[in-house]
C-alpha cells in the first residue's frame, strides 16, 4: 500500500514540472511582418543628417513650395521632439530631394510615436 501510494506521488510530482515549464524555443520570437520590410537606407540617412542639420544646400529650393510641406512634418513630430526642432525654419534651405528624405525619416522615426 505504501509502495503504491509512493509511485503514485512520484509520478505526479515528476509530470508537475513538466507541465509548468511550457514550451521552450532556443531562437528569440520573429519580429512582426511591418517591421521587417526593407527600409532605404540612403534615404534614411539623409533625412536623418537634415534633420540633425548637417546637410544643407546653398540655395536650397522655393521657401514658398516648402513651408506647407514642412508645417505638415512638424505637426507628425511628437509634443518632445517638436519642442527642441523647427522644421518650417528649413524653408528655402534645402533641395527637394533633402525634403524628400526629410519626410521619409519622420514617417520611419516618428511613425509609431502618434
Amino acid at each position: 500500500m505504501i509502495k503504491a501510494s509512493f509511485l503514485v506521488c512520484a509520478a505526479l510530482l515528476a509530470a508537475a514540472p513538466a507541465l509548468a515549464s511550457g514550451s521552450y524555443s532556443n531562437r528569440p520570437p520573429r519580429p512582426p511582418a511591418a517591421a521587417s520590410a526593407k527600409m532605404d537606407q540612403e534615404k534614411y540617412t539623409l533625412g536623418q543628417k537634415v534633420y540633425e542639420g548637417s546637410a544643407m544646400t546653398a540655395g536650397g529650393g522655393d521657401a514658398a513650395a516648402q513651408t506647407p510641406r514642412l508645417t505638415a512634418l512638424q505637426a507628425k513630430l511628437p509634443a518632445d521632439a517638436a519642442k527642441m526642432k523647427n522644421l518650417v525654419a528649413l524653408a528655402g534651405k534645402i533641395s527637394a530631394t533633402q525634403l524628400d528624405a526629410l519626410e521619409y525619416f519622420v514617417a520611419q522615426r516618428f511613425g509609431m510615436k502618434k
